[in-house]
């Protein structure tokens, strides 16, 4: 049968019982249910609804790995350990999150109560530790067709809860479409490998005590460019830092015997700019020369834009290297800012005077062929009020 209902009397679905039945579309514990095992509906392709009986208190991890097409949990009273708030399966005072569902799409807004995000809560796929396997981050790991992909592919961005204190290991491993994250300064521990597999791209971190939280954990855990956008909540005042990308390579020492890691791109550098788990702000800006040389020339704006554009624990020397490098480099500055840091970097130039006259040149140039009327408009009455043609004179 497509729905099946386990029937009264039985108190545990052993491990594999259901492995790959292709057929089935729904299954309901009854009341007598206690024990869900682990890979108990592995793979079964079909389904789409699991509703829980109030007998269940264990439920495995893999249960429902790799049923690519669930949408829901369904509790069928709140009388168990378990309680379901738009498909999603949390602990009865929905405090922890249990498992999302595979199917899950878009974005994903947690109760406020939640305190825990539960090992592998947005993964279709649990690491066996006595399977351990190098697992390959990039291309070659997102292209890989041995294994089906992951439920966190439908998942593109999570915003949890202010409240929340917890987010178990490997959390969203193999969610390769996820982009955004959002959580508080009260998030204080991650479990390991929570991004593995994923190209996390932003991060919004609300700041409402200004404590040691686990944003540099979470910094730490990927690699690929990254933007954190940070609230000050009582300040009223925002932040925005770019990480941008590194890899490690592990080099031998043949001499030595031993073999070294090398780390290049300035990211890794970037990463370690915390005190004691907060953000170090003069110890990031402190990189900048070395990012100004190494790295390429978008990856340095959008840093230079980050803390020129909010300004927030910029030293007045930070601020001179900034400064500088706009000066000397302005003339390609408009072929590298994100479209929208164009507008608000244009009226900051604009409003400290630090336009040359070939600068502004090279700027209204660029807008003229990208046809940013807009734009060209604002840069053309800035070079009439800084840089005015001078009248011709004649003499009889």
């Amino acid at each position: 049968s497509s729905n099946y209902i386990v029937p009264n009397g039985v108190k545990k679905v052993g491990d594999y019982a259901f492995t790959g039945c292709n057929q089935l579309e729904s299954i309901t514990f009854s009341d007598d249910v206690i024990m869900v095992g682990k890979y108990a509906f592995q793979n079964c392709h079909k389904l789409t609804s699991v509703k829980i009986g109030s007998g269940v208190s264990s439920m495995s991890e893999t249960a429902f790995e790799g049923c690519a097409n669930l949408d829901e949990f369904v509790v069928i009273d709140n009388k168990g350990a378990y309680s379901t708030q738009d498909g999603i399966l949390y602990n009865r005072s929905k405090t922890k999150v249990v498992r999302c569902p595979l199917n899950k799409r878009g974005i994903i807004n947690l109760p406020a109560s939640i305190g825990t995000i539960g090992d592998y809560a947005f993964s279709a796929h649990k690491r066996k530790e006595d399977e351990a396997k190098e697992i390959m981050i990039g291309e070659d790991f997102l292209g890989s067709e041995d294994e089906p992909m992951f439920c966190g592919e439908a998942v593109k961005e999570v915003y949890l809860p202010p409240d929340t204190v917890e987010i178990g290991k490997y959390a969203f491993y193999g969610c390769v479409n996820l982009t955004t994250l959002g959580f508080s300064d009260s998030l204080l521990r991650t479990g390991a490998g929570i991004f593995t597999g994923c190209k996390l791209q932003k991060i919004y971190y609300d700041v409402y005590e200004d404590k040691k939280s686990a944003l540099r954990d979470v910094v730490r855990d990927t690699r690929f460019p990254l933007q954190v956008n940070i609230r000050y909540k009582e300040e009223e005042k925002q932040s925005r830092l770019f990480y941008p990308e590194y890899y490690e390579e592990a080099v031998e020492n043949t001499p030595a015997r031993i073999v070294e890691t090398h780390f290049h791109g300035t990211g890794y550098q970037y990463r370690q700019s915390f005190l004691r788990g907060e953000i170090d702000y003069r110890k990031y800006d402190d990189i900048f020369p070395v990012a100004a040389v190494q790295e390429d020339l978008d990856i340095v704006w959008e840093i230079l834009a980050g803390r020129m554009l909010m300004p927030y624990g910029v030293s007045d020397f930070a601020w001179m290297q900034y400064e500088g490098y706009i000066k000397q480099n302005q003339c390609e500055m408009m072929n590298y800012l994100k479209e929208e840091d164009q507008m608000p970097f244009i009226n900051l130039m604009a409003e400290k005077n630090y336009f040359s006259k070939e600068g502004i040149e090279a700027a209204i140039d660029w807008a003229s062929r990208k046809q940013k009327t807009e734009l060209l408009s604002i840069l053309m009455n800035e070079q009439h009020k800084r840089f005015p043609k001078k009248k011709k004179t004649f003499e009889l």
